[in-house]
């Protein structure tokens, strides 16, 4: 008997119910069926390659029409593992505690809430060609490059990321036209973070349950973007890696440079501002000399000159104050905490 594999079954792109196909070989003979218990692992590969391809061709041709070809090739599903280069997306609702405490009183009010607001995300990671990694309560996780090869894995990534924002702020407006509290209409934020990276692509699970995933660096830092990305003010953080692989069309804005502990390596942050069109325009053009500026300064410990910088760049469009406060609290740290003459400009613990 081998195991059986579970799957969704999605309608419309929406889950729909749990598929359960399970396969079983009864051989009388004892000779042989000592045969195939040895080939099981075998013909275990072989099924869940088939089933996979099966489902991705039933369930999301309209959203992934890539996944015809897995239909046609299963052998493209690589479940064994293999390291490959992708980039991955992490989008979450901020403040969901506050969302779920003004609906306390109606739980099914706020279910409805949350599918209203993450349907038309996780769209726009479909619609850019995009494998949904997981959901949660508050959002979700996409990755590009596998199983298929996408040469643009991260300009795809990015577009998603530009086109969730579009449509979160679409969301905002059918809510408030649609809220007739007392109060103000509930306000939805995302943070989206991305990172490109070598992750371990395989086939993922036990007891039968089987899923195609990407564990890895790049995994880890997307989650991390994502988490610390409400304190930087804009939605839509990457890593420096995606920002390198996308720069053609896209603006983007250096905001921060992290490490996760003392012997990490530094990760240079950037936000998403807008299309290639706005990296044309004086005012961001403005605002990225003063950055660039802003962050020699920081990685100088030329702590009064940051502050100079910014309290003339607080006054440029499209300043975000939220990020300027938080330089401004990391120099205070830094002056009671010095970080050495050979630092890498890397602020270590994360101020929340």
């Amino acid at each position: 008997m081998v195991d059986p594999i579970y799957t969704t079954i999605v309608t419309d792109n929406r889950a729909a119910g749990m598929l359960m196909v399970g396969a079983g070989i009864d051989v009388p003979d004892e000779h042989m069926r000592d045969i195939v218990a040895r080939s099981l692992p075998v013909l275990r590969d072989a099924y869940i390659r088939n089933l996979m391809a099966f489902t991705a061709s039933m369930v999301r041709t309209d959203a992934q029409p890539d996944v015809g070809m897995i239909a046609r090739r299963p052998n493209l599903l690589n479940i064994e593992g293999e390291i490959r280069s992708v980039t991955y997306l992490v989008c979450g609702v901020r403040g969901l505690a506050g969302l779920a405490a003004a609906y306390k009183d109606d739980a099914a009010g706020f279910t409805r809430l949350m599918q209203k607001v993450l349907t038309p995300l996780i769209d726009q990671a479909l619609a850019h060609g995009g494998t949904i990694d997981r959901l949660t309560a508050d959002g979700f996780a996409a990755f590009w490059k596998a199983p298929l090869d996408d040469t643009d894995h991260a300009l795809h990534a990015c577009e998603a990321a530009n086109s969730m924002a579009i449509m979160s702020a679409r969301v905002n407006e059918a809510l408030a036209q649609d809220y007739y509290g007392e109060d103000a209409p509930p306000l939805v934020e995302i943070g989206v973070g991305v990172a490109t990276g070598r992750v371990i692509a395989g086939g993922f699970g036990g007891y039968g349950r089987m899923g195609y995933s990407v564990n890895g660096g790049a995994v880890e830092m997307a989650g991390r973007i994502q988490t610390l990305s409400h304190q930087y003010g804009p939605a839509l953080i990457v890593s420096g890696d995606t920002k390198r692989a996308a720069e053609r069309d896209f603006a983007f804005l250096e905001i921060d440079t992290i490490a996760a502990a003392q012997r990490d390596p530094p990760t240079t942050l950037f936000a998403i501002m807008g299309s290639s069109v706005s990296r044309a325009s004086p005012k961001f053009r403005a605002l990225t000399v003063f950055h660039d500026h802003i962050f020699q300064a920081i990685r100088k410990q030329q702590w009064q000159m940051v502050r100079d910088l910014i309290a003339q760049c607080r006054r440029l469009s499209g300043a975000s104050q939220k990020l300027y406060d938080l330089h401004l609290t990391r120099i205070a740290y830094f002056e009671k905490h010095p970080p050495g003459e050979n630092w890498d400009g890397a602020f270590r613990p994360i101020l929340e």
